[in-house]
């Protein structure tokens, strides 16, 4: 059968976020998971690095600890969600003495734009 846990969604509703702000991450995606089968696992990694995207697009830059607490996402799955999106050619990092830092690539926030 299906696994069932509460969504990042779910838990910002709980906590009285709102998800009808532009700004809000969690007004994009719903997650539930899936058997871990191949293509639900896909699946899963796919809408993460979607998330992922909205929650740089929003705000500029984080590092995998950041995205791991502000997402409610395990650790594992938002390394899968970034490695996604980095194999596309969409995230450049930057090492700093505080970490190493993710943003969206310039021109992908460009073609946004148009």
């Amino acid at each position: 059968g299906e696994v069932r846990r509460e969504t990042p969604k779910q838990k910002h509703l709980a906590s009285g976020g709102d998800v009808s702000d532009p700004n809000c991450v969690h007004a994009f995606f719903d997650f539930t998971i899936k058997p871990f089968t191949e293509v639900g696992m896909l699946e899963n990694i796919g809408s993460v690095a979607g998330v992922i995207w909205h929650y740089l697009e929003n705000n500029d830059e984080a590092t995998i600890t950041k995205l791991t607490r502000e997402l409610g996402e395990t650790e594992r799955t938002v390394l899968m969600g970034v490695g996604w999106l980095a194999r596309e050619g969409k995230l450049d990092f930057e090492r700093r003495k505080q970490g190493t830092y993710i943003t969206l690539k310039t021109q992908q926030l460009n073609a946004e734009v148009v």
